[in-house]
């Protein structure tokens, strides 16, 4: 089993619990179940998990993935030994993903690996 880390902000806020607690104040609970399968999933099968659910993962760029399903898109990261990095979501609303979100993506794994390297 792989451990999944929730990334929290310098301040102690986690972007993970603020989309689930805003898809469910949204009433948006499928989405939010959603995004808990696919964490699971990572934790489960980690590398495999395309193996085991096709097209659940993408590698977007050196060290970013995102997790998928439907129109949700979850980032995360790689940090070896059998542990990721789980960053922040979003709602896909067009065909690629924004740039700003891979950005984001981005910022947030480096403030990760300079605080706990």
């Amino acid at each position: 089993m792989y451990e999944a880390i929730i990334y929290e902000t310098p301040k102690g806020n986690s972007p993970i619990a603020d989309f689930l607690n805003h898809l469910c104040k949204s009433k948006m609970l499928i989405e939010a179940a959603k995004v808990n399968q696919l964490i699971k999933l990572l934790m489960n099968y980690g590398p495999e998990i395309n193996s085991y659910r096709a097209n659940s993962s993408k590698k977007l760029q050196k060290d970013i993935y995102e997790l998928r399903s439907g129109n949700i898109r979850i980032f995360y990261t790689h940090l070896g030994n059998e542990k990721y990095l789980i960053l922040h979501a979003f709602i896909k609303k067009r065909n690629d993903t924004p740039t700003d979100e891979i950005d984001l993506a981005i910022k947030e794994r480096s403030m990760y690996l300079k605080r706990d390297p």
